[in-house]
């Protein structure tokens, strides 16, 4: 049995570190630092917050794994896919669908949000979860526990024409 290595593309972000963010999830940056970095692939302003990611980051990963896991909103998937179309790197595109309203407001409430950011981000969930159906190269996974959504990611190899329809 063969094996396959992967690796993560670390994400970047202006916004400031919380105690629930898992190790690695994130390279923090003051914001003038953020703006002068000059090879984002892609970068964007979310709630009041930069995110992006390098393209020498995936490169990097690609070069040394051969496989890149990148987590990225919406937006970024037509940009990561015309980056790639001519390099012969083949694109997994998956998008894990917001949890339900309730779930959301527990989630953020926890983690200290107001009543007002709190309503922002559901609208932003409920639009990207919209706009992502319109992109079919995207697969979507439906929201859950890790365990849930592995388990869906599995199902999903596992299909006759996966492999196939890859970009």
């Amino acid at each position: 049995m063969s094996y396959c290595k992967a690796g993560r593309v670390i994400s970047n972000t202006t916004r400031p570190k919380r105690t629930t963010d898992a190790p690695d999830e994130y390279r923090y940056f003051e914001r003038s630092a953020f703006l002068q970095v000059t090879d984002w692939l892609w970068r964007k302003e979310i709630h009041a917050n930069l995110y992006g990611t390098r393209k020498s980051d995936i490169d990097s990963v690609l070069e040394e794994t051969g496989l890149a896991v990148i987590i990225i909103v919406h937006p970024c998937h037509k940009i990561l896919k015309n980056a790639y179309a001519a390099s012969g790197v083949k694109l997994l595109h998956l998008h894990i669908l917001s949890p339900n309203e309730s779930e959301v407001r527990r989630r953020l409430s926890k983690r200290g949000d107001s009543l007002e950011s709190i309503d922002r981000r559901i609208g932003d969930c409920r639009g990207w979860d919209e706009q992502v159906q319109e992109l079919v190269f995207v697969r979507t996974i439906q929201s859950g526990s890790k365990e849930h959504i592995f388990q869906q990611c599995l199902l999903l190899f596992a299909s006759e024409d996966f492999w196939a329809r890859l970009d």
